[in-house]
């Protein structure tokens, strides 16, 4: 997920990861379970559901 995250330009983008073991990162990390990568892409004051493949979150990131 994170390759995805570097390929293009995106100089507004920002990457938050919580590391295996990290109790609270930012509110809504909670509601990911531990065991499984999640990707949540946000914009205009808005999120989408979270993703949990590198093609799912290729095609967020590509935009409308």
């Amino acid at each position: 997920m994170i390759a995805e995250c570097r390929k293009g330009f995106r100089p507004y983008d920002v990457v938050l990861l919580r590391a295996p073991g990290t109790e609270r990162v930012a509110p809504f990390t909670e509601e990911i379970p531990a065991d499984r990568t999640a990707a949540y892409v946000c914009a205009n004051h808005a999120c989408h559901p979270p993703v949990t493949t590198p093609a799912e979150l290729a095609k967020l990131l590509a935009g409308p």
